[in-house]
């Protein structure tokens, strides 16, 4: 009986500790995959900076907005007399094709599934356009964007541009009159700033 229980609990261990090891890999998998998200973040609000500098802009980077019972995190807002500019940054390499709500993505000789980065981004244009409205704002233009930050990634037509491609892209959007500061201080006020909520987001994705 105790050989028995003594099998029982190295079993036990065994499975406890493959657990630990299998949570720990995707832990750090994950962080890997943050880190180059944020490092591509950080190459294209460099360009955002530059435009913003030149143009008088207003930018809010990493921007947590309420969405129905949860939230939503825009990677870039600008904020200018064309209107609002939503940009979406994906550093990943590779080959991405398709269409649809998922792309393939292809690394290597790997396939994976890629979410449209346009459908994400459209998200967060209808959410942006949802907080706007609800302060006011009756008469504006919704820019949005997706910006590849390595130059690397092949992408189909349409789906999005580089980060090299990014400055003279701002540059050619239509000119206006619209109240951006005025719509900047309007989004700024209903930002998430709650680290629990900012990190109650980040586990649902």
């Amino acid at each position: 009986m105790e050989k028995i229980y003594i099998v029982l609990i190295v079993i036990a261990v065994i499975i406890l500790i493959s657990v630990v090891f299998s949570a720990f890999k995707k832990i750090n998998k994950n962080r890997i995959g943050r880190n180059i998200g944020r490092a591509g973040e950080r190459k294209v609000a460099k360009i955002i900076r530059k435009f913003s500098r030149h143009r008088r802009c207003k930018v809010l980077n990493g921007a947590y907005l309420p969405l129905y019972n949860g939230s939503c995190e825009i990677d870039h807002i600008v904020f200018g007399k064309f209107g609002v500019a939503i940009i979406e940054t994906k550093n990943t390499g590779g080959h991405i094709k398709g269409s649809g709500k998922y792309l393939d993505h292809y690394i290597g000789s790997k396939k994976f599934k890629l979410y449209n980065p346009k459908m994400q981004n459209k998200t967060h244009t209808d959410n942006l356009r949802h907080h706007l409205l609800k302060h006011g704002f009756k008469k504006f233009q919704l820019h949005p964007i997706i910006v590849f930050a390595n130059e690397k990634t092949i992408i189909p037509d349409g789906l999005g541009i580089h980060a090299s491609e990014l400055y003279n892209t701002l540059e050619h959007l239509p000119k206006g009159s619209f109240d951006y500061i005025g719509a900047y201080k309007a989004i700024k006020s209903v930002r998430i700033k709650s680290p629990i909520k900012k990190l109650l987001h980040k586990y649902r994705r």
